[in-house]
């Protein structure tokens, strides 16, 4: 009997070591699976998101920033709208060949929100799929395209010099037009320091500029040539600024788009002219079809859109004779969106 136990205990405690051996070959086996979808799919990091939504009816193109960490083939985060100021919280995972399955809640127990999202990582961690969810605000269920762009930290943001022009006239040619920036109007606005603010994005993995921005001051008497409208129909916090700030132009190389490197140039910008004692801030922002140009960008940096104005650069493309990427030849039929900030609160 007492063999028998032996045997017994001897048979258990094999199956029970080898049972063990078993699970942590496993799980093992599943962690470096997991560590292997890590290396080939590295997502942590920081992201510009566009994503279709609706409001008032319409379908819009909305920007926000997200931040995602990740564990393995596991991802989580945390998106928010600074328009609303409401944040959602992302979980989700990633197969072994490069597709995200997760869901999205929003952060406010008392919001209901929640959806799930698809996404297909690309070699240069570009996520571009899906979302589809419970709309709170609107009240129903709603879908639309989802993107992550990540934001490149190599690129740093630079005060302008006259040896970058040739440079900037090339990204100027190919996103805003042929012609539509010169070099003598450049070297001029590198110049007047005090009036004029000019960045530019140097990459330097690349050992290059990869983008640029404008920006000027101007006084009030000078709001209405500039917008082309009657002044009744501009806002009236900026009529009554005495220092006005203006961001002009914006233009990011084609294959740097989408990386919060306009984000970086606007916002860079746009703090400088706060510096200068300015009481409000407005942007003319190009509108191509249904896309405003750095719409989503100002949105995220507290403006509001105010007015749209038809044909904006047509008399300007006439005189100066330059080439709309859109339009073509001359005159520009394009369509320009004011957004404006007031700093002084109590205008």
């Amino acid at each position: 009997m007492d063999k028998f136990l032996g045997i017994a205990w001897e048979n258990i405690f094999i199956g029970l070591l080898g049972g063990f051996i078993v699970s942590f070959i496993n799980y093992l086996y599943k962690k470096i699976k997991e560590k292997i979808i890590e290396r080939k799919f590295p997502i942590k990091g920081f992201y510009i998101t566009k994503f279709e939504d609706e409001i008032d009816g319409k379908k819009v193109i909305c920007t926000a920033p997200a931040e995602l960490k990740q564990k393995g083939n596991k991802i989580f985060g945390k998106t928010y709208m600074p328009k609303d100021k409401r944040s959602w919280i992302i979980e989700g995972e990633i197969s072994s060949n490069g597709h995200i399955y997760g869901i999205y809640y929003a952060e406010d127990p008392i919001d209901k929100g929640i959806g799930n999202f698809f996404l297909k990582v690309d070699n240069k961690r570009r996520m571009v799929g899906l979302w589809s969810g419970y709309d709170s605000v609107n009240g129903k269920i709603t879908s639309g395209r989802y993107e992550f762009y990540p934001i490149l930290t190599g690129v740093k943001i630079m005060n302008m010099k006259k040896s970058d022009i040739p440079q900037i006239i090339e990204i100027s040619d190919q996103e805003l037009g042929k012609d539509y920036l010169n070099h003598n109007d450049i070297e001029q606005m590198i110049d007047s320091k005090e009036d004029y603010i000019c960045k530019v994005a140097y990459c330097s993995d690349e050992s290059k500029i990869v983008g640029f921005c404008l920006g000027f001051i101007i006084n009030p008497e000078k709001l209405q040539s500039l917008l082309k409208v009657e002044s009744a129909k501009i806002p009236r916090f900026l009529r009554l600024s005495d220092k006005i700030g203006v961001i002009k132009t914006v233009a990011v190389e084609k294959n740097y788009q989408g990386y919060g490197i306009g984000k970086k140039l606007v916002e860079d910008c746009y703090n400088e002219l706060v510096k200068r004692g300015v009481q409000s801030v407005f942007s003319i922002a190009w509108k191509n079809g249904e896309v405003i140009n750095i719409g989503g960008i100002l949105t995220l940096l507290g403006f509001k859109k105010y007015l749209e104005i038809n044909r904006y650069w047509e008399k300007e493309s006439l005189e100066k004779g330059y080439f709309c990427p859109v339009c073509g030849n001359p005159p520009c039929a394009c369509s320009a969106v004011i957004y404006a900030k007031a700093i002084n609160t109590k205008l």
